[in-house]
């Protein structure tokens, strides 16, 4: 079995912030689950609001791993499958990895529910380094 493993930063412009949401776009089959991500997040927090509350109580996910670790999360509750597609919209920022960000076959969706990490549609990538080991 080969694992590879993916450690990045990305850097991007813009404001940064995260969330968890199920957002409807039209009919209920265009149904998807959204994590955003933004260094001003927490982790502790439910990832389901795009920024921090008033109250600072909740926000959004700080980083890639609890992202990842929300849709395996998803896939647990469903029997090890997706019943939407998933996107992950990381905002603007510095990101910094402790560990590599690690993603097995299991982290992947399918065809009819992909699972997607990408900028947020505001912000672009300036610069991103990454690097991929086989273990």
């Amino acid at each position: 079995m080969v694992r590879l493993t993916f450690c990045a930063l990305f850097l991007t412009t813009g404001t940064l912030a995260s969330v968890f949401s199920t957002e409807q776009t039209g009919s209920s089959k265009d149904a998807r689950y959204l994590f955003y991500v933004a260094p001003t997040g927490n982790d502790q927090w439910s990832g389901e609001l795009a920024a921090a509350n008033p109250a600072g109580d909740d926000g959004p996910f700080a980083t890639l791993t609890r992202a990842r670790d929300a849709i395996r999360q998803l896939k647990y509750h469903n029997q090890g499958q997706l019943d939407r597609p998933v996107e992950v919209l990381v905002r603007g920022g510095n990101y910094h990895l402790t560990e590599p960000l690690r993603l097995s076959a299991g982290d992947s969706g399918t065809k009819r529910y992909p699972v997607r990490y990408q900028a947020y549609p505001v912000t672009s990538p300036t610069k991103a380094a990454a690097c991929c080991r086989k273990t």
